[in-house]
């Protein structure tokens, strides 16, 4: 468990225990000039906004706010894209310049026509990149930004008034230890999604698992946004050398350590995912970021299970206090049954001892950080494992491993 996530656990105890606690706003803060970044938003209640409840919170008028424009960018990115989607970001662009005239937007593209098509907006930055690597599209974007928060509009078709960008401002710069804030969005097929997901990385296991336990004002607090987001534009910082599919799997893990992230459904993306079939489905993509993190399972929604070797992940199994990969006490366990299935051919009786013996009692298995087997057999079977016939059987198999 992170600090960050540590401290709004704390929080939510103490809440609970006195509700006069519960802020119905979120708290103003000021520059010395007493300047905020947006103005305030306050809570109108559970009813209002019927039917979409797009306003629940709305954000009040003030004199005392900086000019979006001086606060938030807009990254957008379709090297990625399929050249049959290309003809979506037209429809972005002109959402978000309508939506938000002077706020600057920073495209990266490989297409000709995508850039002569942003020629037409003012607000908008083109930057041509050939290399099909999302990772360094979204970084040569950010290199760009000079503004304190940046909106990662990754996968977006269609831009609206609904996204709220003040609204998720807000809650990255109001609320303690938040770094990231999202939205709800809704895919092609028309269905929406909160895009709140749950990681549990413990005992080199990544699972992740839809759904939130915790909110406030309204917002989810997640470990892992599906959508696009605001960030703290310092904190936005991508491992180039990753796939495609996971390079923001890799940067929530990272950011997440020392910040809470939020989604806030009242905030609303319209998206296509291009990747999410090869993410659920082919092994490769996980490959690289199992190895980066040294992770023997990545557990999907859907039921969705990638496994890795110690080979795959370039794990080397040695004896230390930790706990051992599973992949280690896989070999374990494997060079065990090919010892006892060679002495079941040869006639060797032998036991279990010391540690070994210890797993089997404590554990029903194998000690999770003992890396080697505990033996006894008698002095009469010893001339078997002499022989050189028997120790180019057990060579053969450290081979094959």
């Amino acid at each position: 468990m992170t600090w960050a996530r540590l401290v709004q656990r704390l929080g939510g105890i103490v809440k609970r225990l006195d509700n006069s606690l519960q802020p119905s706003t979120t708290n103003e803060k000021v520059n010395k000039n007493g300047i905020v970044d947006v103005c305030p938003d306050v809570f109108q209640g559970t009813l209002v906004g019927y039917p979409f409840f797009g306003t629940g919170w709305a954000i009040t008028n003030c004199t005392n706010v900086k000019p979006i424009r001086s606060v938030i960018s807009v990254l957008v990115n379709t090297v990625a894209y399929p050249k049959e989607d290309e003809n979506h970001i037209q429809t972005v662009l002109k959402g978000i310049t309508e939506t938000y005239p002077t706020v600057q937007v920073h495209l990266a593209t490989g297409s000709n026509e995508v850039m002569e098509d942003a020629k037409k907006y003012k607000n908008i930055d083109v930057v041509k990149v050939d290399d099909a690597k999302l990772g360094k599209g979204w970084n040569t974007l950010i290199s760009k930004v000079s503004t304190p928060y940046v909106l990662v509009a990754r996968d977006v078709f269609h831009f609206t008034w609904l996204t709220q960008l003040e609204r998720q401002i807000r809650v990255v710069s109001q609320i303690p230890n938040v770094g990231v804030a999202g939205g709800a969005y809704r895919n092609f097929s028309g269905h929406w999604k909160a895009g709140c997901v749950q990681t549990t990385l413990k005992n080199y296991v990544l699972q992740y698992q839809e759904g939130y336990y915790h909110s406030k004002n309204e917002c989810m607090f997640c470990d892992y946004l599906q959508g696009p987001f605001v960030t703290k534009t310092n904190l936005l910082k991508l491992d180039e050398s990753l796939p495609n599919e996971v390079i923001f799997e890799d940067w929530f893990l990272r950011v997440g350590d020392g910040n809470l992230i939020m989604s806030c459904p009242d905030a609303m993306y319209f998206t296509t995912d291009y990747s999410s079939y090869s993410k659920r489905t082919d092994k490769k993509v996980w490959t690289p970021l199992a190895k980066k993190w040294e992770l023997n399972r990545v557990l999907l929604p859907q039921g969705v299970k990638h496994s890795f070797s110690c080979q795959d992940i370039g794990v080397k199994c040695k004896a230390h206090s930790d706990l051992l990969p599973v992949c280690c006490l896989e070999e374990y366990a494997d060079a065990l049954s090919f010892f006892q299935k060679f002495s079941d051919k040869h006639n060797v009786t032998f036991e279990l001892d010391t540690g070994s013996v210890l797993g089997g009692v404590k554990f029903n298995g194998l000690i999770p950080w003992d890396i080697d087997g505990d033996f006894i057999f008698l002095t009469t079977d010893l001339n078997i494992f002499t022989k050189r016939e028997t120790i180019e059987h057990f060579q053969k198999k450290r081979l094959q491993d």
